[in-house]
């Protein structure tokens, strides 16, 4: 008597979960945009670097907010590492969408240090990894530095480097073309993986899923926000998350 085991690779397993929970908010060529534009960033990383005191000489503000648990959240939710955590914190920074500034804390403003402390933490966020649309280790992060970036102002540098003598604007034209559509994607992979990424990684001691329940709402909006304010609110970010995660584990 003969028999045959079957082993699935479990990194089939996953792709073939994200590529299924993905699958509602996929739309035809997405995958093609959202890597582009993540693409375009990436060659385009020394251009940044050439116009980020511009940027706070004409967008930098200052604020008195003390929601630190919120940020916090917001930031891990985003995938910024811990090392960074504190001093992410301390200088506060954020994007104001609608008015195109970016915020940073008041404790800063009679520190002479100041421009050199945010400018040298948003350099932490021009920085972004090659897209992937079912890779497990590959979905989450490329999501989530992408957002991490939209929450420090890069939608305002892109035509800040248009804008700037000596620089190049080359690679920068697919960034330009990434829709609100395929921000929303962007969003909700960022999220939905991150149970994928525990199944993958069998991490038993962080479940994931309880990770996303906790989120606070808060969080869920300002995330929702680097979507597109208007279009987009939380509560359908977060409807929409979950409803991709339990497509991807049935």
């Amino acid at each position: 008597m003969t028999g045959r085991v079957f082993i699935k690779c479990v990194g089939h397993v996953t792709s073939n979960a994200l590529k299924h929970g993905l699958s509602a908010v996929l739309e035809e060529g997405m995958n093609d945009e959202v890597a582009m534009a993540i693409r375009s960033l990436r060659n385009s990383s020394e251009e940044f670097f050439k116009i980020i005191d511009k940027f706070l000489c004409h967008r930098m503000r200052f604020h008195s907010k003390t929601d630190d648990s919120h940020r916090a959240e917001f930031w891990k939710a985003l995938g910024v590492d811990e090392e960074i955590l504190v001093e992410l914190l301390v200088v506060d920074p954020r994007w104001d969408v609608g008015n195109q500034v970016l915020h940073v804390s008041s404790a800063l403003q009679d520190d002479p240090d100041c421009m050199n402390r945010v400018s040298s933490l948003l350099t932490y966020f021009i920085r972004w990894k090659e897209f992937s649309a079912t890779r497990w280790a590959g979905v989450g992060p490329s999501h989530r530095h992408l957002l991490a970036s939209l929450a420090t102002g890069i939608d305002y540098m892109v035509p800040l480097i248009y804008d700037t003598a000596n620089t190049s604007t080359y690679y920068l034209t697919k960034f330009k073309e990434l829709t609100t559509e395929g921000r929303f994607y962007v969003a909700v992979g960022s999220m939905m993986s991150y149970p994928v990424e525990w199944f993958s990684a069998q991490m038993l001691e962080d479940d994931k899923i309880a990770y996303l329940e906790s989120i606070s709402m808060d969080t869920w909006d300002a995330i929702a926000e680097l979507v597109d304010g208007k279009l987009c609110n939380g509560f359908n970010l977060k409807h929409t998350v979950f409803r991709s995660v339990h497509t991807s584990m049935a």
